[in-house]
């Protein structure tokens, strides 16, 4: 079975500084969860939108910490507060995984070896 990778941004941030402090709590929550092979937060380069990116062992795992009381508490906290105005989530299977630094490794020894 392959690996789910779960998208979601947040825009319109009214206020940044209560946002990120919750979502803080809402991550270290995540990473305990069990199937979470990873968490993280993510700003837009040069924009003001934000993206929680996490990496599931499985789309049940995904689902089950997606219905959780800690994400249903935090998207309530931010829409009712008025500190997040708008929130889209995407879902993606993992078709195949990409090494860049291994790609770069494997350059830079090719250009070796012809250099030799």
């Amino acid at each position: 079975m392959s690996e789910i990778r779960m998208h979601v941004s947040f825009s319109q941030i009214k206020d940044q500084e209560k946002f990120l402090k919750s979502v803080q709590v809402l991550i270290n929550t995540i990473k305990k969860s069990p199937g979470c092979i990873s968490t993280g937060l993510f700003k837009e380069l040069g924009g003001n939108s934000f993206a929680i990116i996490e990496t599931w062992e499985s789309e049940a795992a995904c689902d089950k910490d997606t219905n959780s009381d800690h994400v249903a508490g935090f998207l309530k906290e931010m829409g009712g507060l008025g500190y997040c105005g708008g929130q889209e989530i995407f879902r993606f299977l993992t078709l195949m995984l990409f090494c860049v630094s291994y790609m770069y490794f494997m350059l830079e020894l090719y250009e070796l070896q012809s250099l030799l």
